[in-house]
């Protein structure tokens, strides 16, 4: 009997010791989520300044909100639009209102979605550059055109630029008649820096 106990005792023991010398099983490791998931995340944008996406507001050289998406219609003659009088020099031709009497006037709409997804449609009405150089008597071939604001600034574009049938010497936007001059309006360009108001002068080279 009692080497039937010592027995039970040895062999708890060796169980004991057996039980503590393993190692107890460690889960796997998470999956790293961090990075796979900050790689497909899309940025938030900044807020865009409402201030610079109208085009009425001197034009300060950065696009408004990033605009990139753009359209512009074929010009439509308009016969009864509303005309101030006006003068500019073009090549040290003193271009006025009379002078562009025979020609006709023209309302072309653009259309412009910038990186917000905020879409602006905007109608000009004036002459076609193309005509403003005719009846100034400009014949020569150029390169450039450069048109010239009352403060100075200024804006430059490629021949065909210049000549597209919707690059206008604007009257009015939206229906509104500029108070202070006439508008530089390349209506292909969808960016607000690329129109120039109250000009004074065109110059080509």
């Amino acid at each position: 009997m009692k080497k039937l106990s010592y027995l039970l005792i040895v062999l708890c023991v060796i169980l004991v010791f057996t039980a503590c010398g393993e190692k107890p099983v460690e889960p796997d490791p998470l999956p790293q989520q961090g990075n796979a998931s900050s790689a497909e995340e899309t940025p938030v944008p900044p807020t865009a300044d409402a201030g610079q996406a109208q085009s009425s507001e001197k034009p300060t050289g950065t696009p408004p909100g990033h605009e990139f998406l753009g359209s512009v219609e074929d010009p439509v003659v308009v016969d009864d639009a509303e005309i101030p009088a006006f003068s500019f020099d073009v090549m040290g031709v003193l271009i006025t209102d009379e002078d562009m009497a025979e020609y006709p006037v023209y309302s072309v709409t653009t259309t412009s979605t910038n990186t917000y997804g905020t879409t602006t449609t905007r109608v000009y009405i004036g002459y076609t550059m193309a005509d403003v150089l005719d009846a100034a008597g400009i014949t020569e071939d150029f390169k450039t055109l450069t048109t010239i604001a009352d403060d100075g600034y200024t804006i430059k574009v490629n021949k065909d630029i210049a000549l597209e049938p919707t690059t206008l010497v604007a009257v009015s936007e939206d229906g509104k008649m500029f108070r202070d001059g006439l508008w530089f309006a390349p209506c292909s360009s969808n960016v607000s820096p690329d129109y120039l108001r109250e000009l004074t002068e065109v110059i080509i080279d």
